[in-house]
């Protein structure tokens, strides 16, 4: 690991001024790192001696617009992994403790049902997420902003319809089992994904700030009307999960963490960027509004499972590695770019 260098500028000051680089919107460094779950030791050490996973991780460090939301922030994650976006099988979720403070019972998850989380999912609103999905070949870069989405009282009106059907449930914590049960009662999948057209600053807070309270949650969510800047608003955890599913195996796929550090000290550290190439990116965040990927460790992903991609990384090392080669690259494939190449762009 490289020393951190020195800048005649101090990082902190370097930030300030990048984050006020427009009166708009602010530009955000988040870190994205996907841990294998359900991998043996052995295989985790196939994939750090094959495919570059460090400690059973694969990494990578995003500059993104504040005004970006949940949804969009998605696609970003997926394409700056190699995944293919799929909407209807990615979420965003709250660690386990940050959850139960803004839902600890049923009542309260049905209260910031349309604010904070996303529920029922229902067909209309997956269909309206496909056809914006079919009519763009890139959501990211050209459309970013206008994504489908119920407002917070058409959600209300309908849960006060599945309301008589789960009262029973009513005053009982939030676990994946309950949600099973509700679920069956009221013939209607509910989950614990958090509404995808919420601006990421809202949910997602630097490292140390101050967290918000349910009360000042719902003062600032239930109106959805958004600052871009995120002033007014403090933001529901420090630690923000990913999920994304297998279509076929709803119970398998990848799971992604993500964090905003609070300044570019940990990515310059690490040797991942240099102070020339984080402000190159950071200028084209700023002029385009489009998200950039500045770091790259690990290989992209490739298939829907941890499973499916250690059996690539094995084949591509193996007998056949050339044919596999050529199969992934025509696919859109990446090995790691270290030498801080852009993927985003």
């Amino acid at each position: 690991m490289q020393k951190e260098p020195s800048f005649s500028v101090k990082l902190s000051q370097l930030d300030r001024m990048l984050l006020e680089s427009s009166p708009f919107y602010r530009i955000d460094l988040l870190r994205v790192v996907m841990s294998f779950r359900s991998l043996g030791s052995s295989d985790l050490k196939t994939l750090e001696e094959y495919a570059d996973a460090a400690d059973g991780k694969i990494e990578r460090w995003l500059l993104v617009p504040s005004s970006m939301t949940l949804a969009v922030l998605a696609f970003t994650i997926d394409r700056a992994f190699g995944l293919i976006p799929t909407p209807s099988s990615s979420c965003f979720v709250l660690p386990p403790e940050r959850q139960a403070v803004y839902a600890p019972d049923l009542a309260s998850l049905f209260r910031r049902s349309g604010s904070i989380f996303f529920n029922p999912i229902d067909d209309e609103y997956l269909m309206s997420v496909a056809v914006e999905c079919s009519q763009h070949d890139n959501l990211v870069m050209e459309a970013p902003y206008d994504f489908p989405h119920r407002s917070y009282d058409e959600t209300q009106r309908i849960l006060r319809d599945f309301k008589p059907s789960v009262s029973a449930f009513w005053d009982k914590p939030v676990t994946e089992d309950l949600l099973a049960d509700v679920s069956f009662e009221a013939k209607e999948p509910f989950v614990m994904d958090i509404a995808p057209y919420i601006p990421y600053p809202y949910i997602l807070g630097r490292e140390g700030s101050a967290l918000a309270t349910p009360d000042q949650a719902d003062s600032i969510l239930e109106k959805g009307q958004y600052n871009v800047r995120g002033r007014g608003a403090k933001p529901l955890t420090h630690e923000l999960v990913y999920r994304k599913l297998s279509e076929e195996e709803l119970d398998k796929g990848f799971e992604f963490s993500v964090t905003r550090p609070k300044d570019a000290r940990m990515v310059f550290a690490d040797g991942y960027v240099d102070l020339d190439g984080y402000i190159d990116s950071a200028r084209y965040v700023a002029s385009e509004l489009l998200p950039d990927c500045i770091a790259k460790m690990g290989y992209d992903l490739f298939g829907e499972t941890e499973e499916e991609y250690l059996s690539f990384i094995t084949r591509l090392h193996g007998p056949d590695a050339i044919h596999y080669r050529q199969l992934a690259e025509s696919a859109g494939w990446r090995e790691p770019y270290i030498d801080r190449k852009k993927v985003l762009r």
